[in-house]
């Protein structure tokens, strides 16, 4: 789990950087990276030690270098979603056997929104981290996470 959500965005970082310097050299626009992290990267989750702690990891990351770099034209966030309606969530509910409302239901138990995020959800907080528009945004952890860190 570390090997994928940490170090595959590290990773990531080695690569993106030097070419968003590049870029900055010759035109003065580095580029935007957004992250992905996890709401399990801005509390705890229980029985998910692990990866919490990559996800927090994630996030730290993202902030220390979105530091390290802004004075270069490169802007780099995260953003954090809660349980998202994807190929993994629909994997859980088939797990549990129960049927898929009751599933959902306990998966969002502490969810003040009741629910989960659908996929265009995400995106769309993605598109605002890297909007162009948004450009003074650097080092932020973006929670959508249906009020979870509002508990």
């Amino acid at each position: 789990m570390v090997e994928v959500d940490l170090l595959g965005v590290f990773y990531a970082l080695k690569h993106q950087i030097p070419q968003m310097e590049r870029q900055f050299r010759e035109s003065g626009k580095g580029g935007v990276i957004v992250n992905i992290a996890s709401v399990a990267g801005l509390s705890g989750a229980p029985k998910l030690s692990v990866y919490a702690a990559a996800k927090h990891g994630v996030v730290g990351l993202t902030r220390s270098a979105a530091v390290e770099y802004a004075s270069k034209g490169i802007r780099i966030n995260a953003v954090c979603p809660a349980h998202t309606r994807t190929s993994m969530v629909e994997g859980f509910v088939r797990f549990t056997g129960a049927p898929e409302a009751e599933a959902l239901a306990e998966l969002t138990r502490g969810v003040p929104m009741k629910r989960v995020a659908e996929v265009d959800e995400i995106t769309t907080g993605i598109l605002f981290l890297a909007d162009p528009a948004n450009s003074f945004m650097t080092g932020h952890a973006l929670a959508l996470d249906g009020g979870i860190g509002a508990i």
